[in-house]
């Protein structure tokens, strides 16, 4: 089973030199946008920290995210990360269908945005985990 932080880390990927992100901003390690090298374990502690901050911020944001589970939890984390909160909150539809535990109309919410426009099959992978509660599996 996957961790939290394993499965961003699998979406945001590990780079140990600068590279340019999609948007063309100058990033490193598991996405964070600095101009010098970390070791992968150095990335981990940001990547954790970064996470429980954001939980934090998720919980406050959210009366119902204590409630959800692991899996689901970890989605917001996933799209908190990567989108940021403000722009996760502009997922109206998407975030009410969680409220109301809509797990399936919550996922085609995710699908239908320009954020699966822009990040294919982590938007696939995230929707997926939204509807069935349950981690992603990789088909090999």
């Amino acid at each position: 089973m996957m961790s939290t932080p394993e499965y961003v880390e699998m979406n945001e990927g590990y780079e140990p030199y600068i590279y340019l992100d999609s948007e063309g901003i100058e990033t490193i390690g598991i996405g964070f946008n600095l101009q010098e090298g970390f070791t992968r374990d150095e990335c981990l502690l940001i990547l954790n920290y970064r996470l429980g901050n954001l939980q934090d911020r998720l919980r406050d944001t959210f009366p119902w995210y204590p409630m959800l589970n692991q899996v689901r939890k970890t989605v917001l984390l996933d799209m908190a990360y990567n989108l940021g909160v403000p722009r996760l909150c502009r997922f109206i539809k998407m975030l009410r269908a969680v409220s109301e535990q809509q797990w399936s109309k919550a996922g085609e919410e995710i699908l239908d945005s320009r954020y699966a426009k822009q990040v294919g099959r982590r938007a696939a992978r995230n929707a997926q985990m939204m509807r069935t509660g349950e981690w992603y599996e990789a088909k090999t």
